[in-house]
Protein backbone atom coordinates (compact mmCIF):
# COMPACT_ATOMS: atom_id res chain seq x y z
CA UNK A 1 0.00 0.00 0.00
CA UNK A 2 1.14 3.28 -0.89
CA UNK A 3 3.44 4.73 1.77
CA UNK A 4 2.17 2.41 4.39
CA UNK A 5 5.67 2.25 6.03
CA UNK A 6 5.82 5.65 6.08
CA UNK A 7 2.64 5.76 7.68
CA UNK A 8 3.38 3.06 10.38
CA UNK A 9 6.12 5.11 11.89
CA UNK A 10 4.76 7.96 12.43
CA UNK A 11 1.70 7.03 13.82
CA UNK A 12 4.03 4.34 15.91
CA UNK A 13 6.57 7.18 16.81
CA UNK A 14 3.65 9.49 17.69
CA UNK A 15 2.49 7.10 20.16
CA UNK A 16 5.73 6.21 21.97
CA UNK A 17 6.56 8.30 25.14
CA UNK A 18 7.00 8.32 28.24
CA UNK A 19 8.87 10.46 30.60
CA UNK A 20 11.75 10.53 33.50
CA UNK A 21 9.38 9.53 36.08
CA UNK A 22 9.57 10.65 39.57
CA UNK A 23 11.97 8.22 40.91
CA UNK A 24 11.35 4.86 42.93
CA UNK A 25 11.19 4.18 46.32
CA UNK A 26 15.36 4.57 47.80
CA UNK A 27 14.34 1.69 50.12
CA UNK A 28 13.19 -1.08 47.22
CA UNK A 29 16.19 -2.37 45.01
CA UNK A 30 15.69 -2.85 41.62
CA UNK A 31 14.44 -6.07 39.95
CA UNK A 32 16.17 -5.51 36.49
CA UNK A 33 13.48 -7.32 35.34
CA UNK A 34 11.14 -6.78 32.31
CA UNK A 35 7.89 -8.55 34.01
CA UNK A 36 5.41 -5.92 36.08
CA UNK A 37 5.02 -8.90 38.37
CA UNK A 38 8.34 -8.66 39.66
CA UNK A 39 8.12 -4.81 40.93
CA UNK A 40 6.72 -3.48 43.55
CA UNK A 41 3.76 -1.16 42.62
CA UNK A 42 5.46 1.95 43.70
CA UNK A 43 8.37 1.43 41.44
CA UNK A 44 6.51 1.44 38.69
CA UNK A 45 4.26 4.07 36.90
CA UNK A 46 1.07 3.88 34.01
CA UNK A 47 1.72 5.33 30.89
CA UNK A 48 -0.90 6.60 28.49
CA UNK A 49 -1.42 8.31 25.57
CA UNK A 50 -4.57 9.18 23.24
CA UNK A 51 -3.49 10.27 19.53
CA UNK A 52 -5.58 11.38 17.29
CA UNK A 53 -4.49 11.41 13.76
CA UNK A 54 -6.18 12.80 10.36
CA UNK A 55 -5.28 13.11 6.99
CA UNK A 56 -7.63 14.64 4.87
CA UNK A 57 -5.46 13.06 1.91
CA UNK A 58 -6.29 9.76 2.49
CA UNK A 59 -9.60 10.08 4.24
CA UNK A 60 -8.14 8.83 7.31
CA UNK A 61 -9.24 9.24 10.79
CA UNK A 62 -7.74 7.16 13.66
CA UNK A 63 -8.04 7.55 17.09
CA UNK A 64 -5.79 5.34 19.49
CA UNK A 65 -4.04 5.07 22.69
CA UNK A 66 -0.99 3.80 23.91
CA UNK A 67 -0.63 2.38 27.49
CA UNK A 68 2.28 0.76 29.44
CA UNK A 69 3.48 -0.18 33.01
CA UNK A 70 7.34 1.98 33.41
CA UNK A 71 10.22 2.06 35.67
CA UNK A 72 10.01 5.19 37.22
CA UNK A 73 14.14 5.25 37.49
CA UNK A 74 14.44 3.91 33.58
CA UNK A 75 11.33 4.45 31.37
CA UNK A 76 12.84 2.99 28.38
CA UNK A 77 13.40 -0.18 30.13
CA UNK A 78 10.51 -2.73 28.44
CA UNK A 79 8.48 -4.28 31.77
CA UNK A 80 6.04 -6.15 29.93
CA UNK A 81 2.08 -6.72 31.80
CA UNK A 82 2.44 -10.08 33.52
CA UNK A 83 0.77 -11.50 36.94
CA UNK A 84 -2.12 -10.22 38.38
CA UNK A 85 -1.57 -6.59 36.57
CA UNK A 86 -4.37 -5.29 33.96
CA UNK A 87 -4.44 -1.78 31.96
CA UNK A 88 -8.15 -1.04 31.24
CA UNK A 89 -8.82 1.92 28.71
CA UNK A 90 -12.71 3.12 28.51
CA UNK A 91 -13.88 5.70 25.93
CA UNK A 92 -17.08 7.56 27.06
CA UNK A 93 -18.05 4.39 29.66
CA UNK A 94 -16.96 1.68 27.19
CA UNK A 95 -13.95 -0.86 27.51
CA UNK A 96 -11.61 -0.96 24.52
CA UNK A 97 -9.76 -4.24 23.48
CA UNK A 98 -6.27 -3.79 22.72
CA UNK A 99 -5.50 -4.92 19.10
CA UNK A 100 -1.62 -4.75 19.22
CA UNK A 101 1.14 -4.99 21.06
CA UNK A 102 4.56 -3.13 19.84
CA UNK A 103 7.36 -4.68 22.38
CA UNK A 104 5.84 -3.62 26.12
CA UNK A 105 3.34 -0.90 24.88
CA UNK A 106 -0.38 -2.08 24.13
CA UNK A 107 -2.31 -0.07 21.56
CA UNK A 108 -6.38 0.60 21.51
CA UNK A 109 -8.15 2.10 18.75
CA UNK A 110 -11.23 4.70 19.75
CA UNK A 111 -14.32 5.56 17.90
CA UNK A 112 -13.20 7.44 14.78
CA UNK A 113 -16.29 9.94 15.69
CA UNK A 114 -14.37 10.74 18.89
CA UNK A 115 -14.43 10.19 22.67
CA UNK A 116 -15.75 12.65 24.91
CA UNK A 117 -13.78 11.27 28.01
CA UNK A 118 -11.28 8.50 28.66
CA UNK A 119 -10.97 6.51 31.74
CA UNK A 120 -7.27 5.09 32.64
CA UNK A 121 -7.00 2.62 34.79
CA UNK A 122 -4.33 0.28 36.04
CA UNK A 123 -4.77 -2.69 38.16
CA UNK A 124 -2.88 -5.48 40.69
CA UNK A 125 -5.03 -8.39 42.25
CA UNK A 126 -8.06 -6.84 41.18
CA UNK A 127 -7.84 -3.09 43.32
CA UNK A 128 -6.86 0.17 41.90
CA UNK A 129 -3.24 1.04 41.85
CA UNK A 130 -4.06 4.31 39.82
CA UNK A 131 -6.41 5.55 37.54
CA UNK A 132 -7.37 8.54 35.62
CA UNK A 133 -9.48 10.43 32.93
CA UNK A 134 -9.09 12.88 29.81
CA UNK A 135 -11.54 15.14 28.82
CA UNK A 136 -10.07 17.26 26.50
CA UNK A 137 -8.09 16.90 23.22
CA UNK A 138 -5.46 19.14 21.47
CA UNK A 139 -7.34 21.24 19.01
CA UNK A 140 -7.44 19.90 15.26
CA UNK A 141 -5.64 21.77 12.46
CA UNK A 142 -5.74 21.44 8.82
CA UNK A 143 -3.09 22.96 7.19
CA UNK A 144 -2.59 24.71 4.01
CA UNK A 145 -0.02 23.18 1.58
CA UNK A 146 1.72 24.87 -0.86
CA UNK A 147 4.75 23.99 -3.40
CA UNK A 148 6.85 26.33 -5.61
CA UNK A 149 9.32 24.19 -7.29
CA UNK A 150 12.40 24.35 -4.28
CA UNK A 151 10.09 24.32 -0.84
CA UNK A 152 7.17 22.66 0.45
CA UNK A 153 5.20 25.22 2.66
CA UNK A 154 2.84 24.52 5.54
CA UNK A 155 0.37 26.93 7.45
CA UNK A 156 -2.16 27.14 9.86
CA UNK A 157 -4.12 28.97 12.59
CA UNK A 158 -2.29 28.34 15.59
CA UNK A 159 -4.18 28.08 19.19
CA UNK A 160 -2.81 29.57 22.50
CA UNK A 161 -1.18 27.23 24.71
CA UNK A 162 -0.58 24.86 21.96
CA UNK A 163 2.98 23.51 21.04
CA UNK A 164 3.71 22.44 17.52
CA UNK A 165 6.41 20.22 16.32
CA UNK A 166 6.86 17.27 13.59
CA UNK A 167 8.35 13.84 13.61
CA UNK A 168 9.49 13.76 9.81
CA UNK A 169 9.17 15.04 6.51
CA UNK A 170 9.39 12.12 4.16
CA UNK A 171 9.99 12.28 0.09
CA UNK A 172 8.50 9.57 -1.54
CA UNK A 173 8.66 9.17 -5.61
CA UNK A 174 7.13 6.01 -7.46
CA UNK A 175 5.34 4.65 -5.03
CA UNK A 176 8.68 4.16 -2.58
CA UNK A 177 10.88 3.31 -5.62
CA UNK A 178 13.28 6.55 -3.81
CA UNK A 179 12.65 7.50 -0.39
CA UNK A 180 14.20 10.09 2.02
CA UNK A 181 13.48 11.72 5.33
CA UNK A 182 14.26 14.47 7.29
CA UNK A 183 14.29 15.73 10.71
CA UNK A 184 16.25 18.95 12.20
CA UNK A 185 16.80 17.13 15.18
CA UNK A 186 17.66 13.67 16.51
CA UNK A 187 14.68 14.30 19.05
CA UNK A 188 11.24 14.75 17.06
CA UNK A 189 9.92 16.74 19.98
CA UNK A 190 12.84 19.09 19.62
CA UNK A 191 11.64 19.97 16.09
CA UNK A 192 9.49 23.22 17.50
CA UNK A 193 7.31 25.29 14.94
CA UNK A 194 6.04 28.78 16.19
CA UNK A 195 4.11 30.96 13.78
CA UNK A 196 1.94 28.60 12.24
CA UNK A 197 4.00 27.63 9.60
CA UNK A 198 7.02 25.80 8.39
CA UNK A 199 9.18 24.42 5.28
CA UNK A 200 11.37 22.12 3.42
CA UNK A 201 13.84 23.08 1.01
CA UNK A 202 14.20 20.39 -1.27
CA UNK A 203 17.92 20.83 -1.72
CA UNK A 204 18.52 21.31 2.11
CA UNK A 205 16.39 18.19 3.33
CA UNK A 206 16.63 15.84 1.05
CA UNK A 207 20.06 16.74 -1.28
CA UNK A 208 17.61 16.68 -4.38
CA UNK A 209 16.20 19.25 -7.02
CA UNK A 210 12.77 19.26 -8.44
CA UNK A 211 14.69 19.08 -11.79
CA UNK A 212 16.52 15.88 -10.71
CA UNK A 213 12.80 14.14 -9.43
CA UNK A 214 11.69 15.13 -12.87
CA UNK A 215 14.04 13.63 -15.11
CA UNK A 216 13.86 9.66 -12.67
CA UNK A 217 10.84 9.68 -11.53
CA UNK A 218 6.91 10.22 -12.74
CA UNK A 219 5.00 11.35 -9.29
CA UNK A 220 6.96 12.50 -6.03
CA UNK A 221 4.49 13.42 -2.68
CA UNK A 222 5.86 14.64 0.68
CA UNK A 223 4.25 13.33 3.57
CA UNK A 224 5.05 15.30 7.14
CA UNK A 225 3.69 14.22 10.34
CA UNK A 226 2.52 17.66 12.13
CA UNK A 227 1.82 17.46 16.03
CA UNK A 228 -0.13 19.71 18.14
CA UNK A 229 0.05 19.51 22.03
CA UNK A 230 -2.11 21.55 24.32
CA UNK A 231 0.53 22.73 27.03
CA UNK A 232 -2.51 23.63 29.80
CA UNK A 233 -3.88 19.90 29.09
CA UNK A 234 -5.52 18.92 33.15
CA UNK A 235 -6.16 15.08 33.61
CA UNK A 236 -7.70 14.00 36.20
CA UNK A 237 -5.34 11.89 38.31
CA UNK A 238 -5.26 9.78 41.22
CA UNK A 239 -1.69 9.89 42.79
CA UNK A 240 1.87 10.04 41.59
CA UNK A 241 2.24 6.38 39.82
CA UNK A 242 -0.05 7.87 36.33
CA UNK A 243 0.96 10.12 33.80
CA UNK A 244 -1.42 11.28 30.64
CA UNK A 245 -0.99 13.21 27.80
CA UNK A 246 -2.57 13.59 24.34
CA UNK A 247 -1.46 14.64 20.82
CA UNK A 248 -3.13 15.90 17.43
CA UNK A 249 -1.23 14.61 14.23
CA UNK A 250 -2.23 15.50 10.92
CA UNK A 251 -0.35 13.65 8.05
CA UNK A 252 -0.45 15.97 5.23
CA UNK A 253 0.28 14.82 1.69
CA UNK A 254 2.16 17.24 -1.01
CA UNK A 255 2.31 15.91 -4.40
CA UNK A 256 5.27 17.61 -6.34
CA UNK A 257 4.04 16.33 -9.72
Amino acid sequence: MKNTLFIASVIFLAGCGGGSGDGGSPSLPDPKSEHSKDYDASLLEAYFHANNTKSDTLGLTLNTVSAKLQYKDNTGRHVYLSGSDEIEVLADGVKLQSNQVIDSTLFFTAPASGVGIYEFVWRRDGQVIAQASLGEMPVEFTSTVTYDGDKINYSWPEESDHKYTYIAAGLSCDNNAFTKYYSENENWRDNVISGGSVSFDLAQAFAVTDANLRSTYTTCTVITDLIAEDTNLSPQLSGSNIKVDARFSELSYKTLF
